[in-house]
C-alpha cells in the first residue's frame, strides 16, 4: 500500500485511537464489580475545583477517596500519579491507587469525545457549567453541541442516582 506521510499518520492515530478505545472498554469492565459511589463531574470551567473539594468532604468523612483529574490520580488527597487523568484511563488508575471506599471522577469533553467515559456507571452527575470555552475544539461548534455532548454523562447515571446542575447556567 502507499506509504505516504499522510496514510502513515492516518494509520498511527488509528492504532493509537484503538489503543485507548480498549483501554476505555477494559476499565469500564474492571470498574463493573466496583461497589463504592462514583461521582462525576463534567463542565467546561471548574472541574478539577469542584472534583477535590468533593473528595476532600469524602476524605474528612472518613472515606478512602479515589479521585482522577486532570491534576493527577489522587488517593485521599495525595498524588500519587501527576498528569492529566480526565479522561478514560483516569477511573481505572484511581481505584486501583488505592480508592476504594468512593470514586471522584473529573471528565473532560475531550476525553468522551474521542473515547467515551471511562466507567459503567455513576451514583452522581455533577454539572459545574457549559461556556464558550471550548467551542471550536475538536469538532464542537456551538454551546448546545458542548451540552449535548456533556449530557452523555447522564446516560451513565444509576437508576435513582442524581443530577446536580448549575442552577445560574441558562443551558
Amino acid at each position: 500500500f502507499p506509504r505516504s506521510p499522510r496514510k502513515l499518520q492516518k494509520l498511527h492515530s488509528s492504532i493509537k485511537d484503538l489503543g485507548w478505545w480498549a483501554r476505555t472498554t477494559r476499565s469500564r469492565w474492571a470498574l463493573g464489580g466496583f461497589k463504592g459511589p462514583i461521582v462525576a463531574v463534567t463542565g467546561t470551567k471548574g472541574k478539577t475545583t469542584t472534583t477535590r473539594l468533593i473528595s476532600r468532604i469524602f476524605k474528612d468523612a472518613g472515606y478512602r477517596v479515589g479521585t482522577a483529574c486532570s491534576g493527577g490520580i489522587y488517593v485521599n488527597g495525595d498524588c500519587v500519579l501527576s498528569g492529566s487523568y480526565g479522561g478514560a484511563d483516569g477511573p481505572l488508575l484511581a481505584h486501583r491507587a488505592g480508592g476504594t471506599d468512593i470514586l471522584v471522577i473529573e471528565t473532560a469533553h475531550g476525553g468522551i469525545q474521542r473515547y467515551g467515559l471511562g466507567f459503567p456507571r455513576c451514583d452522581v452527575a455533577i454539572f459545574t457549567n457549559i461556556t464558550d470555552g471550548h467551542v471550536g475544539e475538536l469538532g464542537i461548534e456551538s454551546l448546545e453541541e458542548m451540552l449535548a455532548l456533556k449530557w452523555r454523562l447522564a446516560s451513565k447515571l444509576r437508576p435513582g442516582g442524581t443530577i446536580v446542575l448549575n442552577a445560574d447556567d441558562p443551558l
